[in-house]
């Protein structure tokens, strides 16, 4: 048998999945994941690139603190999205992100990929487009993210014991107390 189980193991490929446990999990991990396989090859190539803002700066007690970014599409042809998902942790409060045109375009409208107005930590979804409704990212434009978050004393999570925790400096980290602005597509 091959590195995961019974399978040809020819392609050398290996899953790595990352599940995050709450602090109160009591019972047993019965976490299953499964897999569809195909012998027909693939008619496209289909790839998720994570993009995320990773200087976040959220002082203790800021409410509405909001990071902006722009990342510039270098390539020389457009390219297609066909699904969008957002990342944030506790203080995350709404999370945007956008298509904007190249500079040199003459449309200048900017196009809306996902808007959560109200962020919820316990519901995070990837967002497919409708085949018949491409998105495309043109050459030269870029992807824009606002992350938005509120980190005064009443938006601190509980402890173990269900006292609130003090607010405190917040910057990316991979813990839940910690923030992310990450967005794949």
């Amino acid at each position: 048998p091959g590195p995961c189980g019974d399978g040809d193991a020819s392609f050398g490929a290996k899953l790595v999945v990352q599940i995050h446990y709450g602090a109160a999990q009591r019972s047993p991990d019965t976490t299953t994941l499964l897999l569809t396989t195909s012998t027909r090859p693939p008619t496209a190539l289909l790839r998720t690139l994570p993009l995320a803002i990773l200087d976040l700066d959220i002082p203790a007690g800021a409410r509405g603190v909001t990071q902006t970014r722009a990342f510039p599409y270098h390539a020389r042809e457009p390219l297609e999205i066909v699904g969008v998902m957002a990342h944030m942790h506790l203080l995350g409060r709404g999370f945007r992100a956008a298509v904007l045109p190249a500079p040199s375009s003459a449309d200048a409208s900017e196009a809306c990929l996902l808007d959560i107005a109200s962020w919820d930590f316990h519901w995070q979804e990837a967002y497919m487009f409708p085949e018949s409704e491409p998105v495309m990212l043109p050459a030269g434009g870029a992807l824009e993210l606002t992350c938005t978050y509120d980190n005064g004393p009443e938006d601190q999570p509980l402890d173990a014991s269900g006292v609130r925790q003090p607010p405190r400096h917040v910057t990316w980290g991979e813990g839940t107390r910690d923030e992310m602005c990450l967005f794949y597509h």
